[in-house]
This record gives C-alpha cells, sequence and structure tokens, in this order.
C-alpha cells in the first residue's frame, strides 16, 4: 500500500522517485516509452487493501468484492501475499490464467525493492514485457 496517501487514487503513481509505481512505470519505459502521465493513464492501479498498511486479513476479506469489480478484465497481480488473497493459483511469473469471473490474470512478484527477483536482469525483462503488452492493449483499445 501507499505509505503517502490512502487515497485509492493514489495507488501504485509513479512518484515519488524509487516508489513501487515509480519501479513498475520505469520497467514500462524501458520497453515502451511511457511517460509517467502515460503509465497512470494507461492503468487501472488498485491496492487490495486500502489505507496504508497491508493485512493479509484484510485483503482475504476485501478479494470477493476486487474479482467481482474486476470482471472480465485482464489483471497484472503484484506479490504472492496478494494472489493467495484473491485464492488465485499461481502460475509462472508473467503467465496469464482464465480466473473466476471472467478475470484473466497474470502476476509478478511485488515490485517494492526489497523484492531480489528483480534483480536478475531476465526477470526484470520479462516484467517490462508483460507490462508493455498490457499497456500496447490500452493504445490498441484508445484508438
Amino acid at each position: 500500500n501507499n505509505p503517502l496517501s490512502s487515497d485509492p487514487d493514489d495507488a501504485l503513481v509513479p512518484w515519488p522517485e524509487r516508489c513501487t509505481g515509480w519501479r513498475l512505470w520505469k520497467m514500462l519505459e524501458e520497453v515502451a516509452g511511457a511517460t509517467p502521465e502515460q503509465y497512470v493513464a494507461a492503468f487501472d492501479r488498485r491496492n487490495l487493501v486500502s489505507g496504508r498498511g497491508w493485512s493479509a486479513a484484510a485483503g482475504r476479506e476485501a478479494a470477493p468484492t476486487v474479482l467481482k469489480e474486476l470482471a472480465g478484465r485482464t489483471v497484472l497481480v503484484l506479490g504472492a501475499a496478494t494472489i493467495e488473497c484473491l485464492k488465485l493459483e499461481r502460475h509462472g511469473p508473467g503467465w496469464y490464467a482464465p480466473g473466476p469471473r471472467g478475470v484473466s490474470y497474470g502476476w509478478l512478484p511485488h515490485p517494492s525493492g526489497r523484492c531480489p527477483w528483480y534483480n536478475d536482469p531476465a526477470n526484470r525483462r520479462l516484467a517490462s514485457m508483460v507490462l508493455a503488452s498490457l499497456y500496447q492493449g490500452y493504445l490498441e483499445e484508445a484508438a
């Protein structure tokens, strides 16, 4: 969750520098050249739990409502704890699978800055390509 704001519109924003949203935007920028404003416009960014603190119990409680809100959409879930709260099967990072309520979902480890998975250039490239693919879908829909 955003430690600087509990406003849902601030979920995964690309500021301040080096926050989780900034890391996501930088990966997208690397392969798609997106600006921070384009990143914000392209993705419906949300936290599973509102507020500044994380709680798996609150995540499990919020999961049915969130899945209902996301019915029929493509979703990128960030973090093992989040995918477990949503009760979605964890496939390999970047792989997409059908989920409940027509949700197509993929997952990546959480890019919080504490996850060593992103230190491997191949993993970071995979994450960048997943983000770029979703961004391209947004661009095609907007055209």
